[in-house]
């Protein structure tokens, strides 16, 4: 059946859609950090960071920005989580690009991770520190009380934080090098497993 609108239309309408983002996984994280004691945290805090102009920019040209939304903020330790989705962050262990209209999926996805890099980039360069936390950790609940214990130990938040995080511990190097990671203070996916 042909489209009832033109592509310009159909366009405008599809934008008007919001999505309910990963409800599930992030109400899971919510009940772990409540569980764990951990206070202090914000979620969907829109994040907006100036980036350096670029060169050969007019003098008098507004700075360009950019928008992170964490999950969850904590703002006086300038910690920012992230709960990505396997598929939509390309999990190392999960992900899969559909077959019907692969190039439209590999070139969408592929975007999604250059904005993580870019992201995680600009907090960095910001002083916050990014921590990336799989869907398919959040899914599991023994997993997920690992992943807070954890960060509330490489963060010192809550009250059971007493030993630094050792970036030995990180479970894919594959997954650091995706996001264009090269220590614990830019990012980390926590090891949860």
């Amino acid at each position: 059946m042909a489209d009832v609108f033109d592509t310009k239309k159909r366009s405008e309408v599809m934008s008007r859609i919001r999505g309910k983002g990963n409800k599930s996984t992030e109400l899971a994280l919510v009940a772990a950090l409540k569980k764990a004691g951990i206070k202090g945290w914000r979620r969907h805090i829109v994040l907006k960071l100036e980036l350096r102009p670029k060169r050969g920019a007019p003098a008098d040209a507004k700075p360009p920005f950019l928008i992170a939304k964490p999950d969850f903020v904590f703002r006086t330790e300038r910690v920012a989580v992230f709960v990505d989705g396997c598929f939509w962050h390309q999990c190392p262990l999960h992900s899969k690009v559909p077959a019907n209209n692969r190039g439209f999926w590999e070139h969408k996805l592929a975007r999604n991770v250059e904005r993580d890099r870019a992201a995680n980039k600009a907090l960095k360069a910001k002083g916050w520190r990014v921590v990336r936390i799989w869907e398919h950790d959040a899914a599991d609940a023994d997993r997920l009380a690992r992943c807070v214990s954890r960060l509330c130990r490489a963060y010192a938040l809550g009250p059971s934080a007493t030993t630094a995080f050792s970036a030995s511990r990180n479970r894919t190097a594959s997954s650091a090098a995706r996001y264009g990671l090269s220590s614990v203070k830019v990012a980390v996916r926590l090891p949860c497993g």
